[in-house]
């Protein structure tokens, strides 16, 4: 079961994208487009590209998009047993601030945004169960080096539906 909705997924986000590069043709979909796009979004200039290519594709897709921040639950513990509130101002400014240039950009289109506390990388992938998930490649990682980072090549490995992956050059 899982597989057919995989690859209805995975032919619909290659569909889409076929008809974005070649508007002329008149490829007819089979199946209904994924009805929401997940960004991960981690206030950095990658994430916020990520956010800013999973908008105008929601935006050309009728689908709704989702911001995601995943908080690890160390962070979240360390902030609670300090007395501090879930996000820190700059990072609930740095949503306000990225929720006002996507309604700007993009009217009409269904945003929210979610906080949700766990593992990243297996918040990520138990998302690409229902939805197209996006994400901004940092670049290399620093400890292990590995091109896109721990949390993406996680989200590769174990995805089970549709991932794009927005390059640093996008930032």
């Amino acid at each position: 079961m899982m597989r057919t909705s995989f690859t209805r997924r995975f032919t619909t986000s290659l569909a889409l994208a076929f008809q974005r590069w070649s508007p002329a043709s008149s490829l007819a979909l089979a199946h209904a487009p994924t009805h929401t796009i997940v960004a991960g979004w981690d206030d950095t200039p990658h994430s916020r590209a990520a956010v800013l290519w999973a908008a105008r594709t929601a935006r050309e897709s009728g689908a709704e998009l989702m911001v995601l921040r995943v908080m690890p639950k160390g962070h979240y513990r360390a902030r609670l047993a300090a007395g501090r509130t879930v996000l820190t101002r700059e990072e609930d400014r740095a949503d306000g601030k990225l929720a006002r240039q996507i309604t700007r950009r993009y009217p009409g289109l269904r945003v929210r945004f979610d906080v949700i506390v766990g593992d990243p990388a297996k918040v990520l992938v138990r998302h690409t169960r229902s939805a197209l998930v996006v994400l901004g490649a940092h670049g290399p990682a620093r400890v292990t080096g590995r091109p896109l980072g721990p949390v993406i090549d996680r989200v590769l490995s174990d995805a089970r539906g549709p991932v794009v992956v927005v390059p640093a050059l996008a930032a």
